[in-house]
């Protein structure tokens, strides 16, 4: 997200996180501004990420961990998508998602996971939302990181983000991804995706 904003060469900075609250409890939040050219002017977008919405309710052992580290991961994701939403619609953080893979809907009984952020407007042909969700729980599930499934996506598809994965090729990525080693990471591919 930091290379995609980067590129852009309007980004002017971004802030170290600001932390309010206690740690590890409901109260605690982390804000992240990140700063970016816009005629002329430097003009800042901040977002902020609060404890009680991100983090997991189970496998969280990162997030008891290391707290800080994890909710300014989110809250500069979220920052960085306010100030960059063209180049970073439909990416990201592994620990924005976190929490989607175990928050079921309101009244949903059945247990089936949903992604818990609000949907972007998207390509009607490319992947929804909880299908991201689901290829990134299905590619942890075997072991692979972030890096091993962007780069899988680009040497076997040319894709750059899951965002730009089309509705037909799904079930296809899904399969490789179930039957296959990870790919090795390409340069750039330890960032968020």
């Amino acid at each position: 997200m930091r290379i995609r904003a980067a590129q852009t060469g309007d980004c002017a900075g971004i802030d170290d996180a600001v932390f309010a609250g206690d740690p590890k409890t409901p109260s605690f939040a982390a804000s992240v501004t990140v700063w970016r050219i816009v005629q002329g002017q430097r003009c800042a977008f901040t977002a902020t990420a609060r404890w009680s919405e991100y983090k997991p309710d189970g496998n969280d052992f990162m997030w008891q961990k290391m707290p800080h580290v994890m909710l300014s991961k989110v809250a500069e994701a979220l920052a960085l998508r306010k100030g960059f939403p063209q180049q970073l619609h439909g990416l990201y953080a592994t620990e924005e998602l976190d929490q989607a893979e175990r928050r079921p809907r309101d009244g949903d009984t059945t247990g089936e996971i949903h992604d818990a952020s609000p949907a972007p407007e998207s390509d009607p042909t490319t992947i929804t939302p909880a299908q991201r969700t689901r290829l990134f729980a299905l590619a942890r599930a075997k072991g692979w990181t972030t890096a091993q499934l962007r780069a899988h996506l680009l040497v076997n598809y040319s894709l750059h983000a899951t965002s730009d994965l089309r509705v037909t090729l799904y079930d296809t990525v899904c399969a490789g991804i179930d039957a296959g080693p990870p790919a090795a990471p390409v340069a750039d591919a330890d960032q968020p995706f």
